[in-house]
């Protein structure tokens, strides 16, 4: 990556993909914005979470609720409009969502994608997508009878340098 950031490969992928921006670029028809924003929960504000608001801000998608366990990086999002939870469960049922992004540490991600998946919401989540077998089994379970498209957020074999 020669001295890029994650949210710089982010920002690149997103602009190189263009209208096919994956999952944040999927309008549903249920999505009732007059804009036409995929409405986006974060889980896990900073650090990788954190990252892909770069990828958002190109994609025309509008993070509407953030969930970390810690309250700091929740009072430190730049976007003081989005709702704000510290339970996952909770943000799941009380948010209006479109799309979920998981960038939570590794073990959490299988659990947290099937969460949404089984509430028929898209979901993004960074790599990996299961750290074990069962769990992997069990996500590609939930995705296949989701209403809702699962994305595994390996942006890196997209980077090319120019």
């Amino acid at each position: 990556m020669s001295g890029r950031g994650r949210a710089d490969v982010y920002r690149g992928t997103a602009q190189r993909a263009g209208p096919t921006c994956n999952v944040m670029n999927h309008v549903p028809a249920k999505s009732p914005l007059p804009d036409a924003a995929v409405r986006v929960g974060l889980v896990g504000a900073a650090g990788r979470g954190g990252n892909f608001r770069a990828a958002f801000e190109v994609c025309g998608a509008r993070i509407t609720a953030l969930c970390d366990l810690r309250r700091e990086a929740l009072d430190a999002w730049p976007d003081q409009s989005a709702g704000r939870y510290t339970d996952l469960e909770a943000m799941l049922d009380q948010a209006k969502l479109d799309a979920v992004v998981i960038g939570t540490p590794q073990h959490l991600h299988a659990r947290q994608a099937i969460a949404a998946l089984r509430r028929g919401l898209h979901v993004m989540s960074e790599v990996p997508a299961a750290v074990g077998h069962e769990e992997a089994r069990d996500l590609v379970k939930a995705a296949g009878a989701a209403g809702g498209l699962y994305m595994l957020a390996e942006n890196y074999c997209y980077w090319r340098d120019n």
